[in-house]
């Protein structure tokens, strides 16, 4: 067993069970720099400013139409005002 989170990733580090990020990647999309499904990641964050409640979707580099459109539909569903974005690191 390991006594904290810092001898846990120390351990995974040892084994190469880390993957590296090694090109930037913004902290809203940071899983799909890792995964095998980068095509299907999206950031979200909620807006409420004063009456408004918008969603912003942020496309990834790799994120598809298909995966936007599925998003923006949840979004609406929600009763957000829907903006996509692209990941200002793209």
């Amino acid at each position: 067993m390991f006594k904290d989170l810092d001898q846990f990733i120390a351990a995974l580090d040892k084994e190469r069970e880390l993957s590296r990020i090694a090109d930037p990647v913004s902290p809203d999309l940071e899983i799909s720099a890792v995964t095998d499904r980068a095509s299907n990641c999206v950031g979200m964050r909620l807006a409420e400013v004063e009456d408004e409640k918008g969603l912003e979707i942020i496309r990834g580099s790799e994120t598809d139409d298909e995966t936007v459109a599925t998003v923006t539909d949840v979004g609406k569903r929600m009763g957000r005002e829907v903006v996509v974005i692209k990941d200002a690191v793209m």
